[in-house]
């Protein structure tokens, strides 16, 4: 059992990463495996403590655009 929600979140990126990696292998997709180099997660996470309203309706707001804006990034080339 994790003792932290960090150890909990890395767990489950590892386990998501596997069945990434098993789906590749059984479909036989010509795509990069999903590793230390190639991410298919954000490598790292900014966890905030929401203290009121005001902070949970900014937080909300970034989690509903943000999609967006990684779309606006992508057709734009600066993804990455």
């Amino acid at each position: 059992m994790p003792k932290s929600i960090s150890s909990f979140i890395a767990g489950f990126k590892s386990a998501v990463n596997s069945k990434i990696d098993d789906y590749i292998d059984e479909n036989g997709m010509n795509i990069p495996k999903y590793n230390r180099n190639n991410h298919f997660f954000q490598p790292n996470y900014h966890d905030h403590i929401i203290r009121n309203k005001k902070s949970y309706q900014r937080i909300k707001q970034y989690i509903i655009a943000n999609p967006l804006n990684w779309k606006k990034k992508i057709l734009m080339g600066k993804a990455f």
